[in-house]
């Protein structure tokens, strides 16, 4: 630079995650090159040198670019385990200028299917859908063309299909008392089964997500799914006694969807048109029971907990209607394909506050404080096939 008098100075800014930030040097009458190491905290973008006078004013300026580099390649899959028919989501990050990702399906050691996506860049997510394949593995890999006609791997990931047959055992309850029931005959996917003295049953079926129905006498039927995800699953049910009352009432109970286990406290609104009914479910077992006069014809039910999606659906209420509700969490792998647990996701406004959701719990215990000795022996006339 040129000479200059004292009291001129250099400044140099660049911006951190904190905020813009100068570095400042004097400069004196010689000519040099000062150099200094930028911060590992310096973000990317265009910013600007001076040299000041001793009264502050820049009389020179110039610009540089810092340029910060991508963050680590990444290759993720959205499940460590995939069912048959699933789609398979391929999220990759920060993939340089003309990459590839691969896609192999397995069979033991065997490549089955192989498809590729060429030229990648960025960030972004790939759907791939895996349409029943006899596969049990998948493998995904993203390589970057060197010269030579060489690749350069920059990132893998591995998961399962499912396959076969797989393992379940639990047992079956009464969601009432928690007792466990004997002679149910419960049924996932093509295999069966009969609760023993304990409620306790076992069987092998086909692995993913199966259909379940139990059936008993005296309870009403119980359907869902259950995912067999691994050799041995354990999985419990409850089952609702049916009730005879010789008017119309909506009765059953708030279950999770992944576990089975009763909801407590699960908050159910019933609607129809400006009558509007609402209650906790029972403190213990999860059960609910609306027997209020005109309880007839079509009405919407609304179910929310916190912690799981809110629930609704409408029912059509004629004689003693019962409603068994999976609430799915907010968190859980999936929203099932079951009609008992579809609706529509997020918080509702309808939850009651603390005073009325303790009220609603004792106008319940008082409209029901016998609801097991309700209970009648209805035989269920047809079973699952």
């Amino acid at each position: 630079m040129p000479a200059y008098s004292s009291g001129y100075k250099v400044s140099v800014s660049y911006r951190t995650s904190s905020g813009l930030t100068a570095y400042t040097y004097d400069v004196t009458s010689a000519d040099y090159t000062k150099s200094w190491p930028l911060p590992s905290a310096a973000q990317g973008g265009s910013f600007f040198a001076y040299l000041r006078d001793p009264y502050d004013n820049v009389v020179a300026y110039d610009s540089f670019y810092i340029s910060v580099p991508l963050g680590t390649t990444s290759l993720t899959l959205d499940k460590s385990t995939y069912e048959k028919n699933d789609t398979v989501k391929i999220s990759y990050k920060y993939l340089p200028d003309n990459s590839d990702i691969t896609l192999q399906l397995r069979s033991g050691s065997t490549n089955v299917y192989t498809e590729s996506w060429r030229d990648l860049s960025g960030s972004g997510v790939i759907s791939f859908n895996i349409s029943g394949k006899a596969v049990d593995s998948i493998y995904v890999k993203a390589v970057t063309p060197v010269a030579g006609g060489t690749n350069t791997l920059l990132a893998e990931a591995y998961a399962k299909i499912l396959s076969g047959n797989g393992f379940i055992s639990g047992k079956v309850y009464d969601s009432s008392t928690n007792s466990p029931i004997s002679g149910a005959t419960i049924y996932i996917g093509g295999s069966s089964a009969v609760t023993n003295a304990l409620g306790y049953y076992e069987m092998t079926t086909l692995t993913g997500t199966q259909p379940v129905s139990i059936v008993c006498d005296g309870y009403n039927q119980y359907t869902g799914n259950v995912q067999l995800y691994s050799l041995s699953t354990s999985k419990n049910f409850y089952l609702v006694k049916t009730i005879s009352t010789g008017s119309n009432t909506l009765y059953g109970t708030v279950t999770d969807y992944y576990t089975g286990a009763p909801l407590t406290n699960a908050y159910v609104q019933i609607k129809n048109g400006s009558t509007t009914y609402s209650m906790l479910t029972h403190s213990k077992t999860g059960n609910y029971l609306f027997d209020q006069e005109g309880l007839s014809g079509s009405w919407e039910v609304t179910v929310t907990k916190t912690g799981y999606d809110t629930h609704t659906r409408t029912v059509t209420i004629s004689g003693d209607t019962y409603l068994s509700i999976k609430l799915v969490p907010i968190n859980g792998s999936s929203i099932p394909d079951d009609d008992s647990s579809s609706g529509s996701s997020g918080s509702s406004t309808d939850r009651p506050g603390r005073e009325a959701a303790r009220e609603s719990m004792k106008e319940f215990e008082a409209l029901a404080p016998g609801l097991i000795s309700l209970v009648v022996i209805k035989v269920i006339k047809e079973l699952m096939k």
